[in-house]
C-alpha cells in the first residue's frame, strides 16, 4: 500500500502542466486517504486512514519556478499498541497524538503544478487509553494492577516531499511522502511503581488528498 501510495505521488510529479501560474483559494478543505509504517512492531501499521486534509495559502496566484515559503503540519493519529507482557504480546492500549509544527519548504511551480520539500518540527501532543485485556493480563500475568499509561508531550520533526495539482480554481489533488521522527517519554504505573522509557514513534507516512476551495 505504500509502495502504490507513493506510485501516485510520482505520477503527481511528472503530470503535464500549463505554463500559467497557479489560481486558487487561501482555504480549501477536503479528505485524505493514507498508510503508515512504523519502526516499532509495537504500532500498528496494518490500516488505511482517512482522515480530513487542508491546503492553506497566503497567496493565489504565483510565478512559475523556484522559491521559498512557509509550511505548515497539523496532523491526528490513533494507533492500536501492544507490549510484551509476561511473555506474551497483548494489546497494551491505543496511542493518540495530535502534532503540531511550523517550518518551511523549497518550491518549485510549473502552470498548475506545485512541488515542495520541506521540514516542519513541533510539539506532538499524546494521549493514551489503556486496554482491558492489558489490565487483565496484568492482574492475572504478573499479580499486579495496571494503574495509567502516560505518554508525555515531545518534539516531533518531519522531512515531507508533496505535490499539488489544481484541476480547477476550486478543486486540487495531491500528494506526499514524509518521515516523522518523534520520541516521546511513556510513564507506566503499576502495582504502586512508576517505570518510564522512550518510546520510538518513528514513521514514514504516504497519503493523497483531494481538497475544494472555501475561499
Amino acid at each position: 500500500m505504500l509502495r502504490r501510495l507513493s506510485g501516485m505521488l510520482l505520477l503527481l510529479l511528472l503530470a503535464p502542466s500549463a505554463a500559467l501560474a497557479q489560481t486558487g483559494k487561501h482555504v480549501a478543505l477536503g479528505v485524505s486517504l493514507g498508510v503508515s509504517k512504523y519502526n516499532d512492531k509495537a504500532f500498528d501499521s496494518s490500516k488505511l486512514e482517512i482522515s480530513p486534509a487542508y491546503r492553506l495559502r497566503l497567496k493565489t496566484t504565483h510565478q512559475d519556478g523556484w522559491g521559498w515559503s512557509l509550511k505548515g503540519g497539523v496532523g491526528y493519529s490513533r494507533k492500536n499498541t501492544s507490549a510484551d507482557i509476561a511473555g506474551n504480546r497483548t494489546k497494551l492500549g491505543k496511542l493518540q497524538t495530535i502534532p503540531l509544527m511550523v517550518g518551511g519548504q523549497r518550491v518549485y511551480r510549473q502552470g498548475p503544478l506545485e512541488v515542495g520539500m520541506g521540514v516542519v518540527a513541533g510539539p506532538a501532543f499524546h494521549h493514551f487509553d489503556v486496554d482491558a485485556a492489558a489490565r487483565d493480563a496484568y492482574q492475572n500475568d504478573l499479580g499486579v494492577q495496571l494503574e495509567d499509561v502516560k505518554v508525555k508531550t515531545s518534539i516531533a520533526v518531519r522531512p515531507e516531499i508533496g505535490a499539488w495539482y489544481d484541476l480547477s480554481e476550486w478543486f486540487a489533488v495531491g500528494a506526499s511522502v514524509s518521515y516523522l521522527f518523534d520520541r516521546p517519554k511513556a510513564e507506566v504505573r503499576a502495582g504502586g511503581t512508576t517505570s518510564s522509557s522512550t518510546w520510538t514513534v518513528d514513521h514514514t507516512s504516504a497519503s493523497v488528498r483531494v481538497v475544494v476551495g472555501i475561499f
